[in-house]
């Protein structure tokens, strides 16, 4: 029993160890990004309009519980960060109490969970929700699981709470859900054969299965998204065919693109390899087992993407569209299932050394490792380029006398994954510097279809430009690099350091991020 509990400890603390590696940056970042701006001086009456229009009556408490705790810029992260690495050691616990599945799955497939590199939008305040519901659906799916061996009342009612809470915050979810029934029902398949048990295993079970469909129910008829939010994620028929043309595309940049960004890394496999193989080894044979993962993988996978597909959204990492990358949410598992059961069976199949497939699916962990790694530095340094504007908002007399500005940017190459600033961002970055939400700016390149925003949003409080009255005073700004360049690894760490450690240098270098111009232009409006 205690060598069993010292294997379980350290599968559980590799993988912890993994997830670390991979996103620990996170926990030193405060920044904000994409709608994390309209949370900023977001009043409770302002927060309930934009939970009731998006159908989400709950959401406004937990932003503004948020927004009101100390440190809160770095708390979330915490919080997103104890979310992830909490499921991957949740779904460790259930493949341990699946039969047939061997130790090294248990700790390649969570592993690979943990640190596959998508969903780069968790840095994002605002889809800490998701993160939630992500941690609460696979709590729930262990409690299911553990239910089986020992039923208890007080834990089937957990698992359907955290179903709930999990289904209500994330609609895809109502669609993967169909993983955890399909395992319960394999799991007590004994019990579903026999006619004198099938009711009672049905009858504490069988939540599972009324869930989701209470949960769409819920969602359809009486949670309807309206005004500002009307038809945002509505099925149709177009937009399904539409998804189901997409599926390709969705795919490539969900699977194979994180794929070939993290080759390069592979070095980083050494000391992974090291560290595991005198305590783990790839089961010789097990050929069934790869099989069905894999076959699992690929359904998780069509599951995990279908459910954004269907109502127009496909997934992104880079450019203009990186902030989809939150479509990504449900990718991992599928991922992780796939590439095991592809290469463990690969190298079954041929009789080879299991060191090798254990070798490689190392390999692909460290890679993804520094490919998130990489990932959680982007977006520091897009973090401090803020900084940096903000800092020249405040010392600019035009950025103070103007209220309507255009902007040039031609250091786009300092924000995170090729995004762009969208027209609130920049305008919550004026309103945490002046205090009113009196300007409206937005990024020429973007084109004129943003700039309409003005008008369009005017009513919502949360864009900060709600009390901007005419004339426009226009000015057109040029964003450049400075001399500090924040994508040099060795300066990004050193302002790292700076602002914890010596702030009266960090403030001196991060002024030196951007040389902003600004000059009066002739107004559009």
């Amino acid at each position: 029993m205690s060598a069993l509990k010292s294997a379980r400890t350290r599968t559980l603390a590799t993988i912890a160890a993994g997830y670390t590696l991979a996103w620990g940056l996170m926990l030193l970042n405060g920044g904000r990004y994409w709608d994390d701006w309209v949370m900023v001086a977001l009043s409770p009456s302002g927060a309930r309009l934009m939970g009731s229009m998006a159908g989400q009556p709950w959401q406004p408490y937990l932003w503004l519980t948020m927004s009101w705790l100390p440190g809160a810029e770095y708390l979330v992260h915490v919080l997103t960060f104890a979310c992830f690495l909490g499921a991957a050691l949740l779904l460790n616990r259930i493949l341990a109490r699946t039969p047939g599945v061997s130790p090294s799955a248990q700790l390649l497939v969570p592993l690979l969970f943990a640190v596959f590199p998508v969903n780069a939008a968790r840095i994002a305040h605002i889809d800490f929700q998701y993160s939630l519901s992500i941690a609460a659906f696979y709590l729930a799916w262990y409690l299911a699981v553990a239910d089986l061996d020992a039923p208890r009342p007080w834990r089937r009612i957990a698992a359907a709470s955290a179903f709930v809470f999990a289904l209500a915050t994330t609609n895809s979810l109502m669609v993967f859900i169909a993983l955890p029934v399909a395992h319960i029902a394999w799991l007590g398949r004994d019990a579903l054969r026999d006619r004198a048990e099938r009711p009672g295993f049905l009858a504490r079970n069988g939540y599972i299965i009324v869930l989701p469909v209470g949960a769409w129910a819920l969602k359809t008829v009486t949670l309807e998204p309206w005004g500002l939010y009307v038809g945002y994620n509505e099925l149709g028929l177009t937009s399904g065919l539409k998804g189901l043309l997409e599926m390709p595309a969705s795919l490539r940049s969900s699977l194979f693109e994180p794929l070939v960004d993290a080759w390069p890394a592979l070095a980083a496999a050494v000391p992974a390899y090291l560290w595991l193989r005198r305590g783990h080894a790839l089961e010789r044979g097990r050929v069934r087992e790869s099989v069905i993962a894999a076959v699992l993988g690929a359904v998780a996978l069509v599951l995990g993407v279908a459910p954004y597909l269907a109502v127009g959204k496909v997934p992104q990492m880079v450019g203009l569209d990186s902030w989809d990358s939150r479509h990504q949410l449900l990718v991992p598992l599928g991922a992780a299932l796939l590439l095991f059961g592809v290469v463990s069976g690969l190298v079954r199949l041929l009789k080879g050394d299991p060191r090798i497939a254990l070798a490689v699916l190392l390999a692909l962990s460290a890679a993804f490792v520094v490919a998130d790694a990489r990932i959680a530095l982007v977006y520091q340094a897009d973090w401090y380029k803020q900084v940096a504007l903000m800092g020249e908002m405040e010392a600019s007399k035009e950025f103070s006398e103007g209220n309507y500005f255009i902007v040039a940017d031609q250091a786009v190459h300092l924000n995170a994954l090729d995004r762009r600033y969208l027209p609130y961002e920049l305008s919550g970055m004026m309103y945490r510097v002046f205090g009113t939400p009196t300007r409206f700016a937005w990024d020429e390149e973007l084109g004129a279809a943003y700039a309409g925003q003005l008008t369009a949003y005017m009513e919502y409080e949360q864009y900060h430009w709600s009390e901007w009255t005419a004339p426009a005073r226009t000015y057109r700004v040029t964003i450049m690099p400075g001399t500090t360049d924040v994508t040099d690894l060795p300066t990004l760490l050193a302002l790292m350091w700076q602002q914890r450690f010596d702030r009266e240098t960090f403030e001196r270098r991060i002024g030196d991020v951007l040389d902003v111009e600004a000059e009066p232009a002739p107004p559009l409006i």
